[in-house]
């Protein structure tokens, strides 16, 4: 109770704002009517004493442990001290063995409405003396017209606040009577809807309703009549330029006067906000409800918060089987260390992204490409946002394409047949892994033209050059033998362009095969052909020798005979 008292001393200060006039023609009569020199009216905080008013005295403040007003503020009657010089709790104080040597005290405490003590009307006198019934009953009267004043000047200082507030106010304030009309309203009325105040204070307010509100409006209005306090609604009013702009009212009715006060609030932003907000709500909901793909929100710990329709059949369950269901439930055990780490790294990093794979409810697996987002609600708890696609036949397809670029890198390597592709437009070429095998090079060989037309002697580098100018000019294809520096190794290129959109070559694709053992075996049947001709020559040239020797022998019969 002290600390109230107190407290409203300093919130108050009435010490500050009464008016000196009044509180010194009260002081003046407290005197007169009880026949001494000095009177007084203070407020007692925790420390000290103000002096508001005197008469007969200069003192302005008094420490609180030299007082008699502190024990006229600690009840609620008249205290008098008849002679402080024989009582016992005052006659050592400093201002009774000292100047000014006070006698007599006589004090009534100033209680407020709230029952608070906020201080004394008080008298002194420095001899001996004893108030008669009157004199303390008009002590009484004048310490209540004191606290009267003092509610007054209160009253007053409350007003000019609220003045002050209803003028500054940035929301709009106004008292309608009850014949529709407003009869007071703020600035900021004025700027809310641009009209004067002497418009709006003429204007019936059903006149500036949209009206489609009206209705609405009215209702809410009956409301008061039938002994509601207060009401809350929202309406459009019309305002100066002949646009609507959305109030949010708060309003509330004084029967006695018929007076209905108001204060309105503009929303028209919060309104449009409100709406587009419940849009995008529904778009999003319409958005998550038609996924093609997998869309769910799941907690920190796994369970599902939410899945989408296509989602929830996707994995075999409707919504509701899968809303009492995990994470931990779909994926199979085996992936369980993973789907931890999963869970992990995206609350601690805000995002994860991968693939997962889950069980089917008939006990199928299922491949899925997830990214993951984490998100806070207003209370700091999280929850994941979940997006994915189901790639169970990509999958596969990529596992059967991996197994077949094998067999087929394998049945190239077997069959030593290279691909290759230079990308015209890109400046890039691209070799299979035969390619490397059948040149004899590195993996990490550089494929740029110069460099490999370094790998065949001059008279094959001199063809290769000229059939790929064909074929980047005139289209042509080519199918040459080749011959390496490395080994004297036998190469057969094969080409041809590649044609894009426009009908403009943009590539040259093609293969090297190793056709040394055929090229080798080639040239040695040619080389045995070459001998076996030169043999068959020799052979006719001896037989045509024999034939001459055979024609002179039979001559030289002839001639014998």
């Amino acid at each position: 109770m002290e600390k109230e008292r107190v407290q409203e001393l300093h919130d108050r200060q009435f010490f500050n704002y009464l008016n000196q006039h009044d509180v010194d023609r009260i002081t003046e009569l407290t005197a007169l009517v009880c026949d001494v020199p000095v009177s007084l009216i203070s407020f007692i905080d925790e420390k000290r004493q103000w002096i508001k008013s005197k008469m007969g005295t200069d003192i302005t403040e008094v420490p609180i442990d030299s007082l008699f007003g502190q024990y006229t503020v600690m009840d609620t009657v008249l205290f008098e001290v008849q002679d402080a010089t024989t009582d016992d709790r005052f006659k050592e104080t400093p201002f009774v063995t000292g100047d000014p040597h006070i006698c007599f005290y006589a004090g009534y405490p100033l209680i407020n409405s709230e029952g608070n003590v906020l201080g004394t009307l008080c008298v002194i006198d420095y001899k001996p003396k004893s108030l008669s019934p009157n004199q303390k009953r008009g002590l009484v009267l004048l310490a209540q017209e004191t606290i009267s004043l003092i509610a007054e000047e209160t009253q007053k200082e409350k007003l000019q606040n609220f003045e002050r507030l209803y003028q500054l106010s940035i929301d709009a304030i106004g008292i309608a009577g009850m014949n529709g009309c407003f009869k007071k309203v703020n600035p900021a009325f004025e700027r809310l809807l641009g009209y004067s105040a002497k418009f709006l204070t003429s204007t019936p307010l059903l006149d500036m309703i949209h009206p489609d509100d009206v209705e609405s409006t009215l209702n809410e209005v009956k409301k008061l009549t039938e002994g509601v306090n207060t009401i809350s609604f929202i309406n459009r009013y019309k305002t100066s330029s002949d646009e609507y702009k959305t109030i949010h009212w708060t309003a509330s009715a004084e029967p006695a006067s018929g007076n209905i006060f108001c204060i309105g609030r503009e929303i028209t932003l919060d309104k449009i906000r409100e709406e587009e907000l419940v849009l995008s709500e529904k778009n999003l909901r319409a958005f998550f409800d038609n996924s093609h793909g997998l869309m769910c929100t799941h907690d920190l710990h796994g369970k599902f918060i939410s899945v989408n329709n296509a989602g929830a059949l996707l994995l075999g369950y409707t919504r509701e089987e899968i809303s009492k269901l995990s994470l931990f439930d779909i994926v199979p055990a085996v992936h369980h260390p993973l789907l931890t780490a999963y869970l992990s790294e995206i609350i601690s990093k805000g995002r994860s992204k991968g693939q997962m794979a889950t069980r089917h409810k008939n006990g199928s697996l299922l491949i899925w490409m997830f990214s993951n987002v984490l998100e806070r609600n207003n209370d700091g708890s999280g929850y994941i946002i979940g997006n994915a696609i189901d790639i169970t036949e990509k999958h596969e397809l990529e596992k059967d394409l991996k197994r077949t670029r094998e067999i087929l890198e394998q049945t190239n390597k077997v069959a030593k047949v290279g691909g290759w592709e230079n990308d015209l437009i890109k400046n890039e070429s691209l070799w299979t892994k035969t390619v490397y095998d059948i040149f004899d090079i590195d993996y990490d060989f550089n494929r740029q033209s110069e460099e490999t037309l370094e790998l065949f002697k001059a008279s094959s580098k001199d063809a290769l050059v000229q059939a790929v100018e064909n074929a980047v000019v005139n289209g042509t294809k080519w199918d040459l033998e080749l011959q390496l520096k490395k080994h004297d190794k036998w190469v057969r290129s094969v080409g041809e362009p590649v044609y894009g959109p426009d009908n403009q070559i943009i590539k040259l694709r093609g293969v090297f095969i190793d056709s040394s053992t055929y090229k080798l075996a080639e040239l040695a049947l040619k080389k045995s052909i070459e001998t076996q001709e030169k043999l068959n020559y020799t052979l006719l040239e001896k037989i045509d020798i024999v034939k001459q020797q055979d024609r002179t022998i039979e001559k030289i019969k002839e001639f014998k005979f």
